[in-house]
C-alpha cells in the first residue's frame, strides 16, 4: 500500500475528529435492505472474501456500518466494470490494512486535557474515545485506522475529491486532487502512466447523501452539521418554494434554486464542497429558514 499523506492529516484537534468521525462511521446501522445491494452479491463476495465485514459462521447477515456501505459500493463498481474479483481481493487487502499511527499517540496524550474539551460527546463518550487511543499505543496496529477509512475521512473533512486507484498488477494509491504535491516521485509516474481503474470516493459519498434513505441515517453518522441534515429533510419533505446560496467568495454570484430544477444534486455538491457562507430556504407559507456555515476546523 502506497504511503498515505499522513502529515496533511493529523493535527492535535484533528486527530480528535478523527476519532470522533471513526466512531460514527463504525456504528453499525445499515441493515442489508440499506445497502442497495442483492442478498446475492453479498453471499457471493462473502465466499469471495473480499467484503470487510463477515458473517461468524451461519450466522445471517448482521447491520453494517458506513464503512462496509462504501467498501460494497467499491466493490459493486469494479464488478460493474469487469474487475476480478481475485484483484478486488488483493486490494482490499492492502486497503484494510491498518496503519501504524503509534507516534502520534505521545503528542496525544500530552494534550490530552485541552482535547477533551473539544470533543462534543458526553463524559461517557469521551472516556470510551481516551481509552481507545491508550489502548492503541499500547497495542500499535492490533488498534487504529486502516487505509480505506482513512481515505473517506479525508473526502469527508477535506471536502475534496478523493479517489481509489487499482492497478492492474493489484497495487492501490489513494489520490487526492488538491495534493498531488506531496506525492513521491513514483507515485506520481504511476497515476500519469500506469493503468489503473479510478473509483471516485467523493461520489459513494455524494450518491448516499442524495439517496432519499439517507435522510433517516445521517442523523446518526454525522456525515454533516445539523442544520446542513435539517436543509436536507426540508428538500427530502418538498416544503419549500426556493433556496438562495450564498458563497464565501465573494466573486462567485448567490446560485438561486427552484424546485423546477434538480435542487437535492446541486445542495449535496455545495455541501460537500463547504464553499457556501449561508443558505436560505423560503416556503410556500412564507417561512424563511437560514443554514450558516459553521464548520470551523478543517484538516488541511
Amino acid at each position: 500500500m502506497d504511503k498515505l499523506p499522513l502529515d496533511s492529516f493529523f493535527g492535535t484537534k484533528d486527530f480528535v475528529k478523527s476519532v470522533e468521525l471513526q466512531m460514527q462511521l463504525s456504528k453499525e446501522i445499515f441493515t442489508p435492505k440499506d445497502l442497495g445491494v442483492t442478498y446475492t452479491n453479498i453471499t457471493y463476495w462473502d465466499k469471495q472474501g473480499i467484503l470487510s465485514s463477515q458473517r461468524e459462521g451461519d450466522a445471517k447477515w448482521r447491520n453494517f456500518s458506513f464503512i462496509d456501505y462504501a467498501w460494497l459500493k467499491v466493490i459493486e463498481e469494479l464488478r460493474d466494470i469487469g474487475i476480478s474479483t481475485k484483484l478486488i481481493k488483493e486490494a482490499k487487502d492492502s486497503l484494510f490494512e491498518l496503519v501504524d499511527v503509534k507516534p502520534l499517540y505521545k503528542e496525544f496524550k500530552k494534550h490530552l486535557p485541552e482535547l477533551r474539551q473539544t470533543m462534543s460527546f458526553t463524559e461517557a463518550e469521551k472516556d470510551e474515545i481516551i481509552e481507545l487511543m491508550l489502548a492503541g499505543e499500547k497495542k500499535g496496529k492490533e488498534k487504529g485506522f486502516t487505509y480505506f477509512y482513512l481515505t473517506l475521512i479525508q473526502s469527508i473533512l477535506l471536502k475534496q475529491p478523493v479517489s481509489l486507484l487499482i492497478f492492474k498488477d493489484g497495487g492501490v494509491a489513494t489520490w487526492f486532487e488538491n495534493k498531488s504535491p506531496l506525492y513521491d516521485k513514483d507515485t506520481s509516474e504511476a497515476k500519469l502512466y500506469g493503468t489503473y481503474v479510478s473509483i471516485s470516493i467523493s461520489k459513494i459519498i455524494k450518491d448516499f447523501l442524495l439517496d432519499d434513505r439517507s435522510v433517516f441515517l445521517l442523523p446518526k453518522l454525522q456525515l454533516l452539521e445539523p442544520n446542513e441534515i435539517r436543509l436536507l429533510e426540508l428538500i427530502h419533505s418538498d416544503n419549500y418554494d426556493s433556496i438562495t446560496i450564498h458563497f464565501k467568495d465573494k466573486k462567485i454570484k448567490n446560485l438561486e434554486l427552484k424546485k423546477t430544477q434538480d435542487t437535492k444534486k446541486k445542495i449535496v455538491d455545495v455541501l460537500t464542497e463547504g464553499a457556501y457562507q449561508d443558505i436560505v430556504i423560503k416556503s410556500h407559507k412564507g417561512m424563511v429558514t437560514h443554514i450558516q456555515n459553521t464548520v470551523k476546523v478543517m484538516l488541511d
